[in-house]
């Protein structure tokens, strides 16, 4: 009997672990953005409360904390470097910049108008996709297969090779300081602490809300919820929703993005968002938007 009251047990947390369990309200806030940006493609926060949105044209377009727009820098390419190359950038609290450059083995470091400071390019790195700044000189840099900490120098400090990782697009820490990766190609979250360590891991490939297809973005929200970016296109149809989970991989709920669209555009697509004093950015790569909201607890 204990057997079979086990066995009843472990389905049904399996099954609350795939069921949304409430559903989170947005009151809608407006929206900030110029139109003249070519296809923004990531929305950044920066530690001195600026925002940033880089375009395909490569264009660092930047607003003030009050969402006014300041201006734009246009990149400048290190040698080499393909300017098709796909751009993510992190700021530090001096108005410095740190780009990288997908298919590329470097982190090139910007003055605040733009100047090329220096440059990162460890043998070690073999295809830079994202980089976490977590305190003032220290970053958690995501490349193709592994998790590495850097410091200010570019010196990596630690390295987690044995983590399985396939293009992991997003890196995320939680109150506890574990280290939340979007394993993109795998289409897996993954969970390890400060020494590498695998904590827990969930995620399969699939079209059902507790499956993903390309979780690409991950932010926490004040209330230590983990909200994932899901998004990919299955023939003419796009697929994009947020995934909000609790810390330890519980499914809490599903937004579907493509219902948005508060303004009744024609076309309507989140590329990346981010998170800030619980309102929610949605960046909207055709309209050229960000739109706000609040999560409403």
């Amino acid at each position: 009997m204990k057997k079979y009251q086990l066995l009843i047990f472990t389905l049904c947390i399996c099954i609350i672990a795939t069921i949304p369990i409430y559903a989170i309200e947005l009151n809608y806030l407006g929206n900030f953005g110029n139109q003249d940006m070519q296809l923004p493609y990531q929305l950044t926060r920066t530690p001195d409360n600026h925002y940033i949105l880089i375009d395909k044209d490569l264009n660092i377009h930047l607003f003030d904390a009050d969402e006014q727009y300041i201006g734009l820098w246009r990149v400048q390419l290190p040698e080499g470097v393909d300017n098709r190359e796909y751009i993510t950038v992190t700021g530090d609290d001096q108005s410095n910049y740190y780009l990288t450059f997908e298919n590329e083995q470097l982190v090139v470091k910007y003055s605040p108008n733009g100047e090329l400071i220096r440059k990162w390019d460890d043998v070690a790195f073999s295809w830079v996709l994202d980089l976490n700044l977590i305190a003032e000189d220290t970053f958690y840099l995501a490349d193709n297969n592994k998790i590495m900490l850097i410091n200010q120098d570019g010196e990596i400090e630690k390295s987690f090779e044995d983590l399985d990782l396939w293009s992991p697009f997003s890196i995320a820490l939680n109150s506890d300081g574990y280290i939340y990766i979007a394993d993109t190609a795998n289409d897996q979250i993954k969970v390890i602490d400060q020494q590498g360590e695998l904590l827990r891991q969930w995620g399969e490939t699939g079209l059902e809300d507790w499956q993903f297809i390309n979780p690409c973005t991950l932010n926490f929200d004040a209330a230590g919820r983990l909200f994932i970016l899901d998004r990919n296109s299955i023939g003419n149809e796009f697929y994009c929703k947020l995934k909000v989970y609790n810390k330890t991989g519980i499914l809490l709920d599903v937004i579907d993005l493509m219902q948005l669209n508060p303004t009744g555009a024609e076309y309507f697509f989140i590329q990346d968002f981010l998170i800030h004093n619980q309102i929610l950015y949605l960046l909207d790569i055709v309209g050229g938007y960000v739109h706000k909201y609040q999560i409403l607890d």
